[in-house]
C-alpha cells in the first residue's frame, strides 16, 4: 500500500506546503516558518471539524482539500505572489532540516509498522466509524451516546484514510498519522533550533531525536527493578502511539514557540499578528486533543506574561485582549466540537490527595517512603537537570530574556509535578501522567535554549555555561537512552512475539477497495454483526477487523470500565452475546440487521452467519473475502431465544 501512503501523505501535507510557499520571501526567518507548521495543521483540522458539523467527516475532508486548492489559486492570482527561497535557509541549513525530519520519521517507523499498541483493537473500528459521521461524534460501540473523548488523533487517521480514496485500512492510517506527526515535529524543532543559532545537521537531528525519545531516566535503575518506561509516566515515544498524543506534541511546540519567540529573539521582532493565531489555533485544537496539558501550558504562559507583558503583545491591554480571546476560542471549541469538557460529558473529578507517586498501571507509593522518592527522582531526572540549567542561566545572566523563559519553565514544572503528586483524576492515579506530558515533551527544546543562551557573548561566565550545558546534555541523554533501551530490548521483542495488537492481524498491506469493497461517500455507519474468524483468502487475518477497519459500522463492545474510562474501550463483543446486544440495545425489533460473513463456500461454524446465509437471496458479495446478509428481528429473536424441546413450536 505504498501508493496509498504516498497519495494520502501528499494530500494531507498539501496545506502545509501551500502556506510555506505562499508566505516565503527573502528575509523570512526559520522561527516564522516553524510557527507556520503547527498553525497550518491546527487550522486544517479545525476547519475539517467545523465542516463536520454539517457534512459527514469524509465529505468534510474532500471539501477542505478543494478549499485549500482554490484558496491558494486565488491568493496567487490576486496577490501576484512569487515565492522566493529564504536566505536564512542556505544549503547546509536546508540539508540539516531534511536530516532532522528524516530522523524523526525513522524513529516513528521503528514501531509504527511492527507494533500496534495502545488500544489499537478499539481505535481501528473507531477511525472508520468516524469517517461516516457528523459532529457530535459517537463511539463505535455506543451509537446512542456521545464520544466525549480527545478524539482528534482518530479524526486525523480518518482524514488520511479518506485521502487514500478509502483504500487504506484504519490500522495503516493510524500508523501513517504517527509518522507524519513525527516528521512535522522534527521539521518544526529544526527550524526553531536554527532560529536559536543551532544549524549543524548532526545537532539538529540530535535535538529531534532527544525530544521524541524523551522520558524517565530508567537507566538509573538496575536489573529487573528497572520499570518498562517509568513508574508514574512513560516515555513520550511510547505514549505517542495513542492517536492524539503525537498530534498533541506538535501543538505543544507551536504553543510554546508562540509564547517564547517574542522574548528570546528580540532582534527577530515576531509581530503579534504572527504569534496570536498560533496560540488561538493550537489552544482550540488542544481542547479536543489534550485539555490537561493545555491547562498546564496556559498557567505557564500566564506566569511569563506577568513577568513580561511582551510575551503576548507590546502593551498589556492588548495582552489581556489576547487572553480573553483564548478563553473564548477554547469555550467555542468545547461547545462546537463536543470534547471531554462539553456539556453532557461524563463528570471528571479532581481530588487532592496526600503526597504520593501515582503508578502508571502500578500501585501508588507514598512519598514518605524512600522508594517513592527514589522512583520519583528517576522519573523526573531529565526534567530536573534541564530545569537546573535554566536556574543557573537565570541567576548568572545580566539579561532579562532568560529570566522570562525561566518563569515559563519553572511554573510549568512546578504546577505539573505538584499536580502529578497531589491530584487524583476520577479517584485514581492512572491518568495523572497527563499532568507532565507537555513539560516532558518540551524539556529538550528548553534545554537547547539554556545551552545557546549561556555563552560569553551574553555575559555569562564560562564555568556556569559549562555546568548548565552538562546538565542539559546529561538529562536529555539519560532520558533518550532509557527510551532507546525500552524500544530495542523490550518493545521490538514484544512486537515480534505478538504481531499486530497482540494477535496475528496485520493490515498494513490491506487494500480496502479490493478486499472489502470500500468506496468513498458510503452510507453512514449502521449496527452490524461481523463474523470473527480467519478467511481462507488471507490466512490468519480477522474478518471482523478487515471489515471494521475498512467500512464504517457500529458494533457491540465491552462494558464501560476499562482503565477507569467512562466509555466503551477495548475488544468488540462477538458471537451470540454480540447479537443479543445489537438486538436489545441498537436496533428496533422491526429493523433488519446487517450481517457480514465469509463467503458461502468458506463458511465457518458461526451460528448467526449460518442462519443469515441460509437465504441466498438475502446475501450479496462485498469483495473476494466476505458477503453481506440481512437478518430480521424475528430471526434474531429465534436465535437468541430458541424454543425449548417439547414446547409448542419446539
Amino acid at each position: 500500500m505504498i501508493w496509498a501512503c504516498l497519495l494520502s501523505g501528499f494530500c494531507y501535507l498539501l496545506p502545509v506546503a501551500v502556506v510555506l510557499v505562499l508566505r516565503s520571501h527573502r528575509d523570512r526567518e526559520p522561527g516564522e516558518m516553524a510557527l507556520d507548521i503547527p498553525l497550518t495543521v491546527a487550522v486544517d483540522l479545525l476547519a475539517i471539524l467545523t465542516l463536520a458539523r454539517v457534512f459527514r467527516l469524509e465529505t468534510a475532508v474532500v471539501f477542505s482539500r478543494v478549499g485549500w486548492c482554490l484558496g491558494a489559486i486565488a491568493f496567487v492570482w490576486l496577490r501576484r505572489h512569487r515565492p522566493v527561497w529564504p536566505s536564512a535557509l542556505g544549503w547546509q541549513t536546508s540539508l540539516a532540516l531534511l536530516l532532522a525530519c528524516a530522523c524523526a520519521v525513522w524513529v516513528s517507523l521503528q514501531l509504527s509498522r511492527s507494533c500496534a499498541i495502545w488500544d489499537r483493537q478499539w481505535h481501528i473500528p473507531l477511525v472508520t466509524a468516524l469517517r461516516g459521521q457528523r459532529i457530535p461524534f459517537v463511539n463505535v460501540y455506543e451509537p446512542h451516546g456521545g464520544l466525549y473523548y480527545h478524539y482528534s488523533g482518530n479524526v486525523l487517521a480518518a482524514v488520511l484514510q479518506t485521502l487514500s480514496a478509502d483504500a487504506m485500512h484504519a490500522s495503516l492510517a493510524l500508523s501513517l498519522a504517527h509518522d507524519l506527526m513525527f516528521g512535522l515535529i522534527g521539521a518544526t524543532l529544526a527550524l526553531l533550533c536554527a532560529q536559536l543559532g543551532v544549524r549543524r545537521a548532526g545537532l539538529l537531528s540530535l535535538v529531534a531525536l532527544g525530544t521524541l525519545l524523551v522520558g524517565p531516566a530508567t537507566l538509573l535503575l538496575g536489573g529487573e527493578a528497572r520499570p518498562m518506561g517509568g513508574y508514574s509516566f512513560v516515555n513520550y515515544y511510547n505514549l505517542s502511539f495513542r492517536p492524539h498524543d503525537a498530534l498533541a506534541g506538535l501543538m505543544f511546540v507551536g504553543f510554546a514557540a508562540a509564547v517564547l519567540l517574542r522574548v528570546v529573539q528580540k532582534a527577530m521582532a515576531v509581530p503579534v499578528s504572527r504569534t496570536t493565531p498560533v496560540l488561538l489555533a493550537t489552544a482550540a485544537l488542544l481542547v479536543v486533543t489534550d485539555e490537561v496539558s493545555l491547562g498546564m501550558l496556559g498557567l505557564a504562559m500566564g506566569a511569563a506574561w506577568l513577568v513580561e507583558p511582551d510575551v503576548l503583545a507590546p502593551r498589556r491591554v492588548t495582552g489581556i485582549q489576547i487572553l480573553v480571546g483564548l478563553v473564548a476560542v477554547m469555550a467555542a471549541a468545547t461547545f462546537l466540537f463536543v470534547g471531554t469538557l462539553a456539556p453532557g460529558a461524563p463528570h471528571q473529578t479532581l481530588t487532592i490527595v496526600p503526597w504520593r507517586l501515582p503508578g502508571f498501571y502500578k500501585p501508588s507509593i507514598p512519598l514518605s517512603d524512600p522508594q517513592g522518592l527514589r522512583l520519583l527522582f528517576n522519573d523526573l531526572a531529565p526534567i530536573l537537570a534541564v530545569l537546573g540549567a535554566g536556574a543557573i542561566a537565570a541567576i548568572r545572566t545580566r539579561r532579562r530574556e532568560p529570566r522570562i523563559v525561566f518563569a515559563f519553565h519553572a511554573v510549568l514544572a512546578v504546577v505539573s509535578v505538584v499536580a502529578l503528586t497531589r491530584v487524583d483524576i476520577n479517584d485514581a492515579g492512572l491518568e495523572c501522567h497527563r499532568f507532565v506530558s507537555a513539560l516532558l515533551f518540551l524539556t529538550p527544546l528548553l534545554g537547547v535554549y539554556w545551552v545557546t543562551s549561556q555563552c560569553e557573548d551574553f555575559g555569562v561566565a564560562r564555568g556556569a555555561s559549562s555546568l548548565g550545558a552538562i546538565l542539559v546534555y546529561a538529562g536529555v541523554a539519560v532520558g533518550g537512552l532509557s527510551t532507546a533501551e525500552w524500544v530495542w530490548s523490550h518493545a521490538q521483542k514484544h512486537c515480534e512475539a505478538h504481531q499486530g495488537f497482540y494477535g496475528q492481524d496485520k493490515f498494513y498491506a490491506t487494500n480496502c477497495r479490493n478486499l472489502a469493497g470500500s468506496r468513498m461517500f458510503e452510507a453512514p455507519p449502521v449496527p452490524t454483526y461481523i463474523e470473527e474468524s480467519p478467511s481462507k483468502l488471507r490466512p490468519g487475518e480477522s474478518l471482523w477487523y478487515l471489515y471494521a477497519g475498512c467500512r464504517p459500522i457500529f458494533a457491540p463492545g465491552p462494558a464501560i470500565s476499562q482503565d477507569n474510562h467512562k466509555l466503551k474501550i477495548g475488544w468488540p463483543t462477538l458471537g451470540l452475546p454480540a447479537l443479543g446486544e445489537l438486538h436489545r440495545d441498537m436496533l428496533r425489533s422491526d429493523q433488519p440487521l446487517s450481517v457480514i460473513c465469509r463467503l458461502a463456500g468458506d463458511r465457518g461454524p458461526d451460528p448467526i452467519c449460518a442462519a443469515a446465509g441460509s437465504k441466498a437471496a438475502a446475501c450479496q458479495p462485498i469483495g473476494p473475502a466476505a458477503q453481506r446478509c440481512t437478518m430480521s428481528g424475528a430471526e434474531r429473536e429465534r436465535l437468541l431465544n430458541p424454543p425449548r424441546p417439547g414446547a409448542p413450536g419446539g
